[in-house]
């Protein structure tokens, strides 16, 4: 069991990912007036995108030195700064459940420069 926490708590991003891609899967299998894209990038922002940036911003504000050794960092004080990113990245997820296109055009966006950036 503690494996198991420690490969979600390791790769919470890409956990998060493919929870969001079978959960897409099952609202496809159910007829509803929402379009199967519309389903997939709901839960993709919520999941991946929000969820992600939530977790995020609780490792690096509350476990910095976990959070530091996780990406090959020493500890700085530059990790609030990443901790805050992370959280709009997180609230610009969760908010994109049920939002309109150009929102997540919007969100999109900032995701991807944020996360190029740091990579």
């Amino acid at each position: 069991m503690s494996q198991f926490i420690g490969f979600v708590i390791g790769n919470f991003p890409f956990v998060m990912t493919v929870l969001a891609l079978v959960l897409g899967f099952i609202g496809l299998s159910q007829k509803r007036k929402r379009s199967g894209s519309d389903i997939f990038l709901g839960l993709l922002f919520f999941f991946a995108v929000g969820l992600s940036g939530l977790w995020g911003f609780i490792f690096h504000v509350f476990f910095p030195k976990m959070a530091a050794e996780f990406i090959g960092w020493q500890t700085s004080p530059f990790q609030f700064e990443v901790a805050v990113a992370n959280l709009g990245m997180g609230v610009v997820g969760v908010f994109g459940l049920r939002a309109t296109k150009s929102y997540r055009i919007a969100g999109t966006i900032f995701t991807t420069c944020f996360l190029w950036g740091a990579a």
